[in-house]
């Protein structure tokens, strides 16, 4: 009986296994780059549920290629083992599923914000290596700056997208007593503030504290009394 040969699955360039039947890719010299034993079904659908999860696409090939573009923004340091390379991958795919995208707007701003976050980590990784010039050390810094202020504005994009058509309406409960006047409007302080309207009698207190003041007296009295029992006496 011949020797049934194992199905193969593509490998993306994240390094996970694709569709069940996908052929390998191959290389510049033609030679299969990288094949792994077949997942399964359930394995496959699991996945793809995390990518549509990581980019807010539903759609199985857009989804991989939104995830390959982000894995690719990551540094590969020469040497990396396959392990190394797969945790590098699946880290990546969490930032994307913490930021939860729910759609393709937001899966792309998403994807651009850790591109921008990863290459402004490696200009401030590359500006502390020793023995480079001055020039090169303050070119990566300045190219580090820009980064995350892009990143900041992609934020403020990705915020602004999911706010979208909502208002935000403060009601506060105001109380105005007897001779008092409310103030509606901003009020500033300098010459060009409004002018603030004077009430034009004193205001009233909501309650008379007469009947607090002798409770009041009497705690004071006892605290002090107290504090002279209490007291160690020194020695003269």
């Amino acid at each position: 009986m011949a020797a049934s040969r194992s199905k193969t699955a593509k490998t993306t360039r994240t390094g996970v296994a694709g569709r069940a039947g996908d052929k390998p890719d191959k290389g510049p010299s033609g030679e299969v780059e990288a094949t792994t034993t077949s997942p399964s079904a359930e394995t496959v659908r699991k996945l793809h549920e995390l990518y549509s999860k990581a980019t807010g696409v539903r759609h199985e090939d857009a989804a991989t290629m939104m995830v390959d573009q982000v894995v690719n923004t990551v540094f590969r340091p020469t040497g990396q083992d396959r392990k190394e390379g797969l945790d590098a991958t699946f880290s990546t795919i969490a930032q994307m599923v913490a930021y939860d995208p729910k759609d393709v707007a937001e899966g792309m701003l998403v994807s651009q914000m850790i591109g921008a976050h990863n290459a402004a980590m490696r200009c401030l990784a590359s500006a502390q290596i020793p023995n480079q010039s001055f020039e090169v050390r303050e070119q990566m810094f300045k190219h580090a700056a820009k980064l995350m202020g892009i990143f900041t504005r992609q934020v403020e994009a990705l915020d602004k997208h999911r706010n979208r058509g909502q208002q935000k309406i403060t009601v506060e409960h105001v109380t105005v007593n007897a001779g008092g006047k409310a103030i509606i409007g901003d009020v500033g302080v300098g010459a060009n503030a409004p002018a603030r309207a004077e009430p034009s009698e004193p205001l009233a207190l909501a309650h008379s504290p007469g009947a607090l003041a002798p409770v009041i007296d009497q705690i004071d009295a006892r605290a002090v009394e107290l504090v002279k029992v209490r007291k160690p006496a020194r020695d003269e």
